[in-house]
């Protein structure tokens, strides 16, 4: 869906490192210590960075059965247009309509950065959807910021080939699991077309619950409005998902094991 190319502004912020110790969250029975980590204070505005008041724990890459889910780097331009060009009419059904557009690589690698530099911000977190051997983009999800205070977005789109292959729901289990496990958050949003069935069946195979329709919206000026379904996930509905405890491996910038 396109609503996962907004770009967030926030403050650029001062660091002071401190060490805390946290406990694990959502999905144990009870609470247990978890090695203490290395946090970051921040002197931004506290609206840049939620309710926890520190750079959260972020990770960079996660691993699953049948995906590598990480953050964009610039070398992958070439394996986003691809995917881009051979997906477009596929795409432009599902009001992802920027996809209609030819592009270059050029305008590829623009965008890679700006994932990139989106993620490292901690404004939109941006994914690529990989085969393990991280040679052929299948699509790519994203945890959204314009939610709102601990709140986050979920968006995505996949190729034409890997539609109905189960790559959506196996990536979006995984970051909604780090949402809740990780990022500490309160609710996860989905948006999708009304006529939009296939997001919608990842919606309901995680748990998510169908807040209601809201009618004739737009997520850019130029986009043509339409009537969206409106999903969301809260802590006490992640603790019966199938997210909770989806088996993963996720890895921070420097390739330490968060989860």
């Amino acid at each position: 869906m396109d609503r996962m190319f907004g770009a967030t502004r926030c403050a650029a912020p001062v660091a002071r490192s401190v060490e805390v110790s946290t406990t694990s969250a959502v999905g144990t029975s009870a609470a247990s210590p978890v090695p203490r980590r290395r946090l970051w204070l921040l002197d931004a505005p506290a609206e840049s960075w939620g309710t926890l008041g520190r750079m959260p724990v972020v990770p960079y890459r996660i691993e699953t059965a049948r995906l590598v889910v990480r953050c964009f780097r610039p070398e992958d331009a070439a394996m986003r247009k691809a995917a881009v060009d051979a997906s477009a009419e596929h795409l432009a059904r599902g009001s992802i309509r920027w996809a209609t557009e030819p592009a270059s690589v050029s305008h590829h690698l623009a965008r890679a950065r700006t994932c990139r530099g989106m993620f490292d911000l901690d404004q939109d977190y941006l994914f690529a959807i990989c085969e393990p051997g991280e040679q052929r983009l299948l699509g790519e999800i994203g945890l959204l910021s314009r939610a709102g205070p601990a709140a986050r977005e979920l968006g995505y789109w996949v190729r034409v080939e890997e539609a109905g292959k189960g790559v959506i729901t196996e990536a979006a289990a995984s970051l909604v699991r780090v949402s809740f496990e990780l990022l500490e958050l309160e609710r996860v949003d989905i948006h999708c077309g009304v006529g939009n069935g296939a997001s919608a069946r990842v919606a309901h195979k995680l748990g998510f619950v169908l807040d209601g329709t809201l009618r004739h919206r737009r997520v850019r000026p130029e986009d043509e409005a339409e009537d969206n379904l409106s999903f969301s996930m809260l802590v006490t509905d992640y603790r019966k998902s199938p997210a909770n405890n989806f088996p993963l491996k996720a890895f921070d910038a420097m390739g330490v094991s968060v989860l």
